[in-house]
């Protein structure tokens, strides 16, 4: 992968949160940043409206001290409706945490490579192997960990992926499944969906991620890479 975006400091707010993609054809340069306002095509639905920080709809959340986070609210697609094949999944050290929203191909596959490796999986999900290939190619690099293991999966997929060394940082991935990078450059917050109006009143611009662009965020700048 090489880098499509130099890093962006997050800690000055005179920042232009904006990503430039460069059109070879026509020696173009394409702004893509996108205001949320317009992106929504109904400002007047309940979800443009929802504006409860979300804190105050979850009070465990205020015992936290972290200032990143990931989940993901959807019905498991592979084995039952459990809390062990709910997301975020881990590998069995709980060094990576995962949330993912598409259909890894050759899971069965994978899982039995793993399997006779000795790894012991605690679900019945296709998502579970990513944690546990991060675990076996970790480098002490998160970034170069992903990159090493992400060519190793067939999917349809898009990943959030985050490493308990590496606290400063978060990685996004985009295949088939729809990725949506959100900025705030107010508070300056990042936000990652799969949808925009998901980022109504959090977001105050989005970018739609191209397949095979991975967003790395440390130390609160970002940068967002293509293969």
């Amino acid at each position: 992968m090489v880098p499509r975006e130099r890093m962006t400091p997050m800690a000055t707010t005179a920042m232009q949160m904006q990503t430039t993609r460069i059109d070879r054809k026509n020696k173009k340069r394409i702004n893509e940043v996108t205001p949320i306002d317009k992106a929504i095509k109904n400002p007047s639905s309940p979800l443009w409206k929802a504006s409860v920080p979300l804190e105050d709809r979850v009070p465990a959340a205020k015992q936290g001290g972290g200032i990143y986070g990931i989940a993901h609210t959807r019905r498991a697609t592979h084995g039952g409706v459990t809390e062990s094949n709910a997301h975020p999944h881990i590998d069995k050290d709980a060094r990576f945490f995962v949330a993912h929203n598409g259909i890894i191909e050759n899971q069965h596959k994978l899982k039995q490579e793993l399997i006779a490796e000795g790894y012991q999986f605690y679900g019945e999900t296709d998502t579970e192997v990513v944690p546990a290939l991060l675990a076996k190619h970790w480098n002490g690099n998160f970034l170069e960990t992903v990159e090493k293991v992400l060519p190793l999966l067939t999917w349809s997929s898009g990943f959030l992926m985050m490493c308990r060394d590496c606290p400063g940082e978060m990685i996004a991935f985009k295949w088939g499944s729809p990725i949506i990078l959100g900025l705030n450059k107010e508070t300056h917050e990042f936000f990652f969906s799969s949808d925009a109006q998901a980022l109504s009143g959090y977001a105050k611009e989005i970018v739609h991620l191209h397949d095979g662009e991975l967003v790395h965020i440390k130390n609160g700048n970002y940068t967002i890479k293509a293969e």
